[in-house]
């Protein structure tokens, strides 16, 4: 998606970061559409391709994701 998020590959590893990727598919392609970055248990940034602000779409998909997984998101975000 030609994000930032290979900066993050360090917490990962550590544990303290997880990454996840919103994917959109179309036929057999499936294209990214926004990144979400979570630490204990809380969205703490959702960026889309080339670290653009993610659609509305995105976002409340997001929003969806979190309210059934039980992951709060943060403010900022």
């Amino acid at each position: 998606m030609h994000n930032c998020v290979c900066s993050y590959a360090a917490r990962c590893a550590r544990g303290e970061a997880r990454i996840f990727t919103l994917t959109k598919s179309h036929g057999d392609a499936a294209r990214g559409v926004a990144t979400i970055e979570v630490h204990d248990r809380k969205i703490v940034q959702v960026r889309g391709p080339g670290n653009r602000v993610p659609s509305s779409a995105a976002k409340e998909h997001v929003r969806r994701w979190a309210q059934g997984t039980e992951l709060t998101i943060a403010s900022w975000v």
